[in-house]
């Protein structure tokens, strides 16, 4: 275009492409078929590879481009409204920000077009986009594996346990054999919370944990997380201090949860100090809220492990794993079941080798009145349970065999079995009373035994328990839908098992 004035000058040195188009023989109904170019800067003609466009009538909005940008022409020019979009022009490979606005009146029939090449920035996006969809398809298949993994662990470890328990039933054992099973049990029992550990990071991380707030005995809580680390502590021959507050100084708090930090940061305060160290647990309750710390005189940490202190499979202190175990998680899973209290918790260290102390600040502590405070411990009745018919089904052969021979020592009436159809045949001939149900059997699945009994006369007479290596909140939810009215995550100490079975028979005795 030749430069007559100021207005063609700025057009000639405009990055973006601008034309004017005159819009021809529109229709009755207003439709464009036909558009003439009244002019065309030279980014125009550089961006549509098509020069000398000036005067150039024609039948396609410019070349390269969709026809149904008449439309968006059309619109324009009939409303005076401006547009603004986005549209790719694939035979040229590019996209394009357009933006389009009528000049003059409805009569006039100009309309300008002024567009960029956002090519290179839509292609980052789609790849942010992209990228995002398979971090988010690499979380859920992370979750998916942790539950995975966790079920593959706890399949082998219930046998274990069982096994356990039933040596713990033999009279008269060696002193040697006795701390072999000390030291058995010990191991299971830290595997078994590993496990735990990896899938509440999980459940935190997607906010699928809710807490289960009751008045509780600070004392008893640190009492319980001390009790957990006494065999390592042991073990390692620390010394332990510990300055707690009344058992009447009562907390509005998730009990479970807090016990399970305040383990965490006593695990890492065993593993990360020398032998024969010196461990301190202190606590206290006042209006600003209660007040835990963890310290020990072990390795301590440099700024830098500081910062990275409750970074996820973060190994602090030296980075020693091998020296030291542990998968890394244990001080972010706490911080996490911290902060869902509204809490805080807090890393110090005056360095390398002066020991490191963790404190937890927990706010709002609500006390409860006196009298209150759910009773705590074993979930065994004081009184055992009856004789009673029970039916254990699993396909792990060497769970379900010592299970019962644990309810059989117990004085039960037991019988195992291997698949899901052989369960539901069994349990028409033996009318348990109480179903011991694996939810991932070889045949049909836990939930489609139970909801097949649910249809049998004797049902109402019937508590299906089911004890799987699935413990996520969905499976608990599902096996809940399915008419389960327990649902136990192996391994399970025979404790907890003769424990529920008591108190199963009491809540009968009372509805009798």
């Amino acid at each position: 275009m030749s430069e007559t004035g100021p207005l063609d000058r700025l057009f000639e040195a405009m990055e973006d492409a601008l034309c004017v188009i005159e819009i021809l023989d529109p229709d009755a109904d207003g439709v464009v078929r036909r558009v003439r170019y009244v002019h065309a800067n030279r980014a125009f003609e550089r961006h549509s590879g098509h020069p000398n466009v000036e005067g150039l009538t024609s039948d396609v909005a410019f070349p390269g481009l969709e026809q149904h940008w008449f439309d968006h022409f059309a619109r324009v020019w009939r409303t005076g409204q401006p547009s603004r979009f986005t549209d790719e022009a694939p035979s040229l490979g590019r996209v394009y920000e357009v933006s389009l606005s009528r000049i003059g009146t409805v009569d006039a029939r100009q309309v300008a077009c002024l567009f960029r090449d956002v090519t290179l920035q839509h292609a980052a996006q789609q790849r942010a986009l992209q990228m995002a969809a398979e971090l988010s398809e690499a979380d859920r298949r992370k979750t998916e594996f942790l539950a995975t993994l966790a079920h593959e662990l706890r399949n082998p470890l219930a046998p274990i346990r069982n096994g356990l328990d039933l040596v713990e039933t033999i009279e008269g054992m060696p002193a040697g054999a006795a701390r072999l099973h000390t030291m058995m049990s010990r191991q299971v029992g830290q595997l078994s919370r590993l496990v735990d550990d990896l899938l509440d990071l999980s459940r935190i991380s997607q906010d699928k944990i809710e807490l289960q707030r009751t008045p509780t005995s600070l004392a008893e809580i640190v009492d319980d997380a001390v009790a957990a680390c006494r065999p390592m502590l042991e073990d390692k021959g620390h010394q332990l201090a510990v300055d707690v507050p009344p058992q009447n100084d009562q907390v509005e708090v998730d009990a479970v949860r807090l016990t399970q930090v305040l383990t965490n940061l006593l695990n890492n305060a065993v593993r990360y100090t020398p032998p024969n160290g010196h461990l301190e647990v202190w606590a206290s309750v006042d209006k600003a809220g209660l007040h835990v710390a963890v310290g020990d005189d072990g390795d301590g940490m440099s700024e830098e492990e500081l910062v990275r202190a409750f970074e996820m499979f973060t190994q602090i202190r030296g980075n020693a794993p091998r020296e030291h175990g542990g998968l890394g998680i244990g001080l972010t899973l706490a911080q996490r079941i911290v902060e869902l209290h509204g809490g805080r918790l807090k890393a110090k260290s005056p360095g390398r080798g002066l020991g490191s102390q963790f404190e937890v600040h927990v706010p709002h502590v609500a006390p409860s009145p006196p009298g209150t405070m759910p009773a705590r411990g074993s979930l065994r009745s004081s009184e055992p349970a009856p004789p009673t018919r029970i039916l254990i089904v699993d396909d792990n052969r060497d769970a379900a065999d010592t299970l019962a021979k644990i309810l059989t020592l117990d004085g039960h009436e037991t019988r195992a079995v291997y698949s899901g159809r052989t369960a539901i045949e069994a349990s028409d001939e033996m009318r348990p009373a109480v179903v011991f149900l694996d939810i991932g059997l070889p045949d049909i699945t836990g939930y489609q035994v139970a909801l097949e009994l649910g249809s049998r006369d004797y049902r109402n007479a019937l508590t299906l328990i089911a004890l799987t290596g699935w413990g996520m909140d969905r499976d608990r939810e599902r096996s809940h839908d399915a008419g389960f009215e327990h649902h136990l995550t192996k391994p399970v100490s025979a404790q907890i098992v003769l424990g529920l079975l008591a108190d199963i028979n009491a809540a009968r005795a009372t509805t009798v």
